[in-house]
């Protein structure tokens, strides 16, 4: 096997995801001992992010405005920018981890592979995943795909693999067709059907042998619903976990698993988890397009989650408006609803009452205002699983007469 010792990671990440890249990262630094180089594809403009934690030393950073054909979808670049990967890297595998993976114990090249081969899961189609990546994938391959390739995320790429098809297929379709595809179902099909000899394939509906992985929240019927609750020690053993889930859970979780796996195996807490916040710029134009790309803590129709955070780059407006509606109460279960909020240190607290309300935050001009909003209360949400707060039904920027 080539480069016996060291193993390149080849990773995507959107804005959001590096709240989650600096637990997997200093997951890496602990327990990863095969490191060979680590690529990884930002924006630009979200490079500012990364500047707020460690990075490891042999980070290759990639900007994904140097890849012209790019498009708004960033999930779809994503696939795309992994299926490409062999223009970008020399290695003959590398390992494609998340920015919601967790390395919870010593991990080592020698984990993915038997006789040089590396481990590749396929099972049966499940409901969820045939219904949302089974189509597209077959669109884009022009061939029935009888199995399931991205059920087990262990997933080692091959350079050799990749060239082959970016000779067969054109891959940019990823980014203008309709369909949906799933760059793991993609590859994984086509290795099986023209590299079978690459990989030590197996069918984990019938053999879960050899898997270091372990998907935390993967249970039906709500597979991306983590449960709070559980704890390293109950899970099955794994080298590292999967957190396929919102990112507010996911990072809590991740912060814990990761303390306890240095209990675990090293004694002591050797690195300390950063907790702070990842403020990301919540700017004027997203305000006026009335987007809330850059809020932290929102769920995508609206409902406030327990904290929201943002970064306001202000400009000579010095008041930003957010139109919340507090739902009804059942008045046996009545509980008050506070909300405090903190615009660069300065704090006030207020209790809301069901119904429409208008905050209006003083801000200064010219300047990045740092903003946190904590609500203390809420109702379970009927028929549902979150705790509701408020939804956030409109926002503008005023400037004061």
């Amino acid at each position: 096997m080539e480069n016996e010792d060291s193993l390149d990671i080849y990773m995507v990440a959107g804005e959001k995801d590096q709240r989650l890249l600096r637990h997997f990262l200093m997951s890496y630094e602990l327990f990863f001992h095969s490191k060979g180089k680590v690529y990884l594809w930002i924006w630009r403009e979200h490079e500012y992010l990364l500047r707020n934690f460690q990075l490891p030393k042999n980070l290759i950073l990639l900007f994904k405005d140097d890849v012209s054909e790019l498009v708004e979808d960033d999930f779809r670049n994503q696939m795309y920018l992994k299926l490409t990967a062999n223009k970008y890297l020399e290695s003959d595998w590398f390992w494609t981890p998340d920015a919601d993976f967790l390395i919870t114990s010593p991990l080592y090249k020698k984990d993915f592979f038997s006789d040089e081969k590396p481990y590749w899961f396929y099972c049966d189609w499940h409901e969820v995943a045939e219904k949302t990546w089974r189509a597209g994938s077959e669109k884009l391959l022009g061939y029935n795909i009888p199995s399931q390739f991205l059920d087990q995320p262990q997933y080692i790429i091959s350079k050799k693999v990749l060239e082959g098809l970016s000779k067969d297929y054109e891959l940019s379709n990823i980014l203008t067709k309709k369909y949906l595809a799933a760059d793991q179902v993609i590859y994984g099909y086509y290795a099986y059907k023209n590299f079978p000899n690459l990989y030590q394939w197996i069918d984990s509906s019938t053999n879960e042998g050899n898997q270091i992985c372990y998907k935390v929240n993967q249970k039906p019927p709500s597979y991306c619903e983590l449960d709070e609750k559980v704890k390293l020690e109950q899970l099955p053993p794994a080298k590292y976990y999967v957190f396929w889930s919102h990112w507010e859970k996911a990072e809590n979780k991740m912060v814990e698993f990761l303390n306890d796996a240095q209990l675990k195996f090293l004694g002591r807490i050797k690195l300390k988890p950063d907790k702070n916040k990842l403020f990301r710029y919540w700017k004027p134009e997203h305000i006026d397009n009335r987007s809330f790309e850059g809020v932290d803590g929102v769920h995508f129709d609206g409902w406030l989650m327990q904290e929201v955070w943002f970064n306001l780059p202000a400009d000579h407006r010095n008041t930003l408006q957010l139109d919340i509606m507090v739902p009804a109460q059942n008045l046996k279960t009545h509980q008050l609803l506070r909300l405090t909020t903190e615009t660069n240190t300065n704090q006030t607290t207020i209790e809301l009452q069901p119904g429409l309300t208008t905050l209006n935050l003083n801000l200064q001009k010219e300047f990045n205002n740092q903003i946190t909003l904590s609500f203390d209360g809420g109702i379970l949400e009927p028929k549902g699983n979150r705790t509701l707060y408020a939804k956030l039904e409109n926002f503008r920027l005023k400037k004061d007469e």
